[in-house]
């Protein structure tokens, strides 16, 4: 029979016997082809000793978008990419001068057929000898690896997105622990104080003085304003974390905004003997959601008096950049934090050293409530310290383009504003 437009001795094709006396007939090989060849779902080429394709089958065809007539007699370079024939053909000569050598699909490394578009095919491939009337032909097999390369690429996605998710899981429980830890105290001491103080009311023998009721009851009063305090920071630290924690932002005046705050801190800044000065150096607006934004810089001053001790001083600013955008200043001459803290200190749930007014650190939320709300106005908090001398927290945040700028009730002139020093001695 004719296989590869050339009569094929069957005698010497004991690959295909039917046992190891029996020779396979015409009729065998012309089944084997048509059936097992021609409908492979691998691409199979045959070239001759000079490398151009004398047999190709439907699959090749399909694979390669040349058709038969196409494709026979042609050199082997048709199919590879122009930049790899030189080190393809090399690799060929190299393969043919070796008798009886031949490579499995898996030993093969990938190998790379150009198509008829010009596309690049990634295939795994086998190759082999075969000798007939004295002459020698080479056999490829080629595996289109697109699907399997799409199948690992998209385990290796899932397998990402898994090994991720283990580890959110990880720093939940994490969290969960290390919040557990953290807040326990600050919840049980207030609650203690509030059973402790209204029991000795309710076990009382006799009526209580005057005096004694209302000590007791500004010391449960206390109490339950610390631990409603704790409470909210809680609840509101998840609300920010949730799903339904967008901003509602409008146009405000931002020294409007600074001036609020630092009035609201004046007693406690007087309280613990703190200069608090607010300077607008730029007047500025920003789409905000005032009240969160509010929160954010009420954290930070908040911390500011909190660990800068009697006759220190807190300021709060206000300037733009070169690019002009606005940034928020509130700068402290406190205990400052350590370099090694600096990212650590806007995490949940992190402390910083102990007050020197005596009083609670709270449950650490405050930084990472304020960095939350930056964040979620597209700005930035940055933070720079040094032990001893103080800190700086930076807030940047996006500035109104001039020609979409909307004045609000809530906007002023910032030229009566601007360089205003407000002194809280």
């Amino acid at each position: 029979m004719k296989l590869f437009d050339r009569e094929l001795d069957t005698s010497s094709n004991e690959a295909f016997a039917t046992s190891t006396t029996d020779k396979p007939s015409a009729p065998l090989l012309k089944l084997l082809k048509d059936n097992l060849l021609d409908f492979s779902s691998d691409a199979v080429f045959i070239c001759d000793d000079t490398f151009r394709f004398c047999y190709i089958n439907s699959a090749a065809t399909n694979l390669t978008g040349f058709s038969s007539s196409e494709l026979l007699g042609q050199p082997v370079d048709l199919l590879l990419p122009e930049t790899l024939r030189s080190s393809h053909r090399e690799q060929m000569v190299s393969f043919a001068a070796v008798e009886g050598i031949s490579r499995s699909m898996n030993r093969q490394r990938q190998i790379s057929c150009q198509t008829k578009d010009g596309a690049i095919v990634k295939t795994s491939g086998a190759l082999t000898t075969m000798t007939q009337d004295g002459k020698r032909f080479f056999g490829v097999v080629l595996r289109d690896q697109t699907e399997r390369d799409e199948l690992l690429a998209k385990l290796e996605r899932k397998e990402r997105a898994l090994s991720l998710a283990l580890q959110k899981a990880q720093l939940a429980i994490s969290a969960r622990s290390h919040f557990l830890s953290k807040a326990s105290h600050e919840l049980r001491t207030p609650l203690n104080a509030i059973l402790g103080f209204s029991q000795l009311l309710a076990n009382w023998q006799g009526p209580p003085s005057e005096e004694m009721a209302r000590d007791y009851g500004q010391y449960i009063l206390g109490s339950g304003e610390t631990l409603l305090h704790v409470v909210n920071q809680i609840l509101e630290f998840s609300e920010l974390n949730s799903d339904y924690a967008d901003p509602n932002l409008q146009s405000f005046a931002l020294e409007d905004l600074l001036e609020s705050v630092a009035t609201a801190f004046g007693p406690k800044a007087e309280e613990a003997k703190i200069n608090l000065r607010l300077e607008v150096i730029d007047g500025a607006d920003s789409f905000i959601d005032y009240p969160r934004m509010w929160r954010a810089l009420s954290n930070v001053i908040d911390n500011a008096i909190r660990y800068t001790a009697a006759g220190g001083n807190v300021t709060l600013s206000l300037e733009k950049t070169a690019k002009g955008i606005p940034v928020i200043n509130i700068e402290d001459t406190g205990q400052g934090i350590a370099r090694d803290r600096l990212v650590a200190i806007t995490k949940p749930f992190e402390l910083s050293a102990d007050s020197p007014h005596g009083v609670s650190n709270g449950i650490g939320l405050g930084l990472a409530t304020a960095k939350t709300i930056v964040a979620m106005h597209g700005g930035r908090l940055r933070i720079r310290s040094k032990p001893a001398r103080g800190t700086t927290v930076s807030i940047s945040l996006p500035d109104i383009d001039p020609l979409t700028r909307q004045k609000t009730e809530h906007d002023s002139n910032p030229a009566d504003k601007k360089n205003r020093t407000i002194f809280y001695i």
